[in-house]
């Protein structure tokens, strides 16, 4: 057996592709996908002229903004310190209160023993005073 058996002669050979003829439409496309995003980017780059009023605006309002939420801040930092102080301030008068009240009891005390002082030598005076009378 040859090789030429194994293959029945009746076979036929795939017939050719059909040629190609070339197309230019892919060119066309591509160029006109260019020339569209030119136009895009010509666009965007010109209408950016009118919103520069726009962007100022919000420029200036986001710069008010920081502007009242720095006031609040600070008014809120010196609420607290007012409120330490005065705190501070009732604690120094309760001291004081508390100094004063010590201060006015040895006050007492003192004129009590000043007073009781007294009233011995008074006593004393009016012994020394009798017995002068009664012993001319």
């Amino acid at each position: 057996m040859t090789r030429q058996d194994d293959y029945p002669e009746d076979r036929t050979r795939p017939a050719a592709p059909p040629p190609r003829s070339e197309s230019h439409a892919g060119w066309w496309v591509a160029g006109l996908v260019g020339i569209v995003a030119i136009i895009a980017v010509v666009f965007m780059v010109t209408s950016n002229r009118g919103n520069q009023d726009d962007l100022m605006a919000a420029r200036e309002a986001g710069r008010a903004e920081a502007m009242i939420d720095n006031a609040a801040d600070n008014a809120q930092d010196f609420a607290q310190q007012a409120q330490r102080s005065s705190e501070e301030a009732a604690s120094a008068m309760a001291d004081a209160a508390g100094d004063a009240g010590d201060t006015v009891g040895d006050a007492a005390d003192q004129t009590a023993d000043t007073a009781q002082s007294a009233a011995a030598n008074a006593g004393d005076a009016a012994e020394n005073a009798s017995d002068r009378v009664t012993n001319p």
